[in-house]
């Protein structure tokens, strides 16, 4: 943590430096028109827009990293509770023999005529 808050503030003071040295006006075209700013203001803005657009991707990968670690331990609670219960049925199974058959019925001969 202390290590990503160092390379932050190294980011801040290194972007800082570059607006300043470059502070003379630009033109930026786009579809309807055109604007003169400050080309330190263009260095600012593009550097916020791409360190959110990091960000939305790390939180987008995250999200997707959870839902499967999610998903897996699901599985895996799944997968050991069915085991229990085979074991429990097992145990079951050995304490209740099954009852012994009934015997077969006696045939009754019936006459013929």
């Amino acid at each position: 943590m202390l290590i990503s808050l160092a390379l932050i503030l190294v980011l801040i003071l290194f972007v800082t430096i570059l607006a300043i040295e470059n502070a003379a006006a630009v033109t930026i075209s786009y579809g309807l028109g055109s604007v003169e700013v400050s080309l330190a203001l263009v260095i600012v803005i593009s550097v916020m827009v791409g360190g959110a657009m990091g960000m939305l991707a790390g939180i987008t990968a995250l999200i997707k990293t959870k839902k499967r670690t999610k998903k897996r331990q699901e599985e895996k609670e799944r997968a050991l509770l069915r085991a229990k219960e085979k074991e429990y049925a097992a145990k079951l199974i050995e304490a209740c023999p099954p009852e012994p058959a009934p015997a077969p019925a006696p045939k009754v001969e019936t006459e013929k005529s």
